[in-house]
């Protein structure tokens, strides 16, 4: 799998949608109307992005395939959320959709120089999984990233970086599990 760490290609029409979104609701308070209005611009470049296939397969799979959820869940990401939101559509526009756009658009939350000196050790043709679940370790505490047990973004952002760096299934896994465990 050919990797990918940092914002996809975008057309002119994307590009214009992706800088109207607010993406963090959870710490910028909308209106009713700004929020309608954020869902509806959402939707709007999710078709676009879903109409052209720009969206990275291993982002793409992340969201889609039961496979790439670990945890108790037997259902991908995208099947838990359409047990609530029922049609695709909705689900495009609901407020807790924006951080899988984000992460379409943009990939893992993470420092760019942090993803660059991962996506580095990851290409590195003898890097044993080991090797790289310590140095996803090195890399949070070097880069001071707030840890907390309870910090479920952190691990899966390094879980999505490991997965646009090429890495299989297994070895993202490996790589979240060793987040998870930073202290």
């Amino acid at each position: 799998m050919k990797s990918m760490i940092g914002q996809i290609e975008l057309i002119a029409a994307e590009q214009e949608l992706a800088g109207e979104i607010v993406f963090d609701v959870l710490t910028t308070r909308l209106e009713y109307e700004q929020g309608i209005k954020n869902g509806e611009l959402a939707a709007c470049i999710m078709e676009s992005l879903m109409n052209r296939k720009a969206i990275p397969e291993s982002r793409w799979l992340y969201f889609t395939d039961a496979d790439y959820n670990p945890g108790k869940s037997k259902a991908s990401r995208a099947d838990l959320f359409l047990r609530n939101a029922r049609t695709v559509e909705q689900m495009h526009r609901h407020p807790h959709f924006l951080p899988y756009l984000r992460y379409f658009v943009y990939g893992a939350d993470l420092p760019i120089a942090l993803k660059e000196a991962f996506l580095e050790k990851a290409q590195d043709h003898w890097v044993r999984p080991s090797e790289l679940a310590e140095a996803a370790r090195s890399l949070v505490r070097s880069f001071n990233l707030p840890r907390h047990p309870q910090n479920y973004r952190l691990n899966d952002a390094f879980y999505q970086l490991a997965l646009d760096c090429g890495c299989e299934e297994g070895v993202a896994r490996a790589v979240r599990e060793a987040v998870m465990k930073v202290k």
